[in-house]
């Protein structure tokens, strides 16, 4: 609304944030009975081969996913990254101790994350034991689709998030 009123442009802006509102409902709509549930989501990003990033309100989406569709995080990022409002980096190895039901694991082609992802998966140990990859409700998604999260890209997100959470899970087999 700042900016539209700078740029002489209420009227627009007023409809954006009419629009955001109504898709925001929407989707809150679509997931009432996934947060009945009461299950857990939560994004985590992973950089180089071993850390993983867990974000505040203020990146990647964070605020979208907990605040705007109002869907419940795990009791260790609520009171140690949301809370706090800091983000929170973590080896690898640690990765359990913050697991989701939901998991949205944000990875990067820099260093072959994304399109190795499948192989990633087989050969870590920490990420095998993960009830999500083994439940098939472990997210892979391009840290470029998820790099900036304001106007347009806040509703894609959001898109993304519900159309995420409500396909039916298919269970991953990883091999040993």
């Amino acid at each position: 609304l700042s900016i539209g009123h700078l740029l002489g442009r209420e009227n627009e802006a007023n409809d954006w944030v009419k629009r955001f509102e109504q898709l925001s409902q929407q989707a809150r709509n679509t997931l009432s009975s996934f947060r009945e549930k009461g299950e857990t989501v939560a994004i985590y990003e992973m950089r180089g081969h071993d850390k993983v990033y867990m974000w505040s309100y203020e990146a990647r989406g964070a605020f979208y996913l907990y605040e705007t569709l109002g869907l419940k995080p795990p009791k260790a990022i609520l009171e140690e990254v949301l809370l706090p409002n800091q983000h929170t980096v973590i080896p690898l190895e640690r990765l359990g101790e913050y697991e989701a039901d939901h998991m949205f694991f944000i990875v990067s082609d820099q260093y072959g994350w994304y399109k190795q992802m499948d192989k990633r998966m087989e050969e870590s140990d920490v990420l095998r034991q993960l009830s999500a990859v083994k439940n098939g409700t472990f997210y892979p998604v391009k840290l470029e689709e998820f790099r900036f999260d304001e106007g347009e890209r806040a509703l894609l997100l959001m898109d993304r998030f519900v159309s995420q959470l409500t396909q039916p899970a298919y269970p991953t087999i990883v091999h040993m």
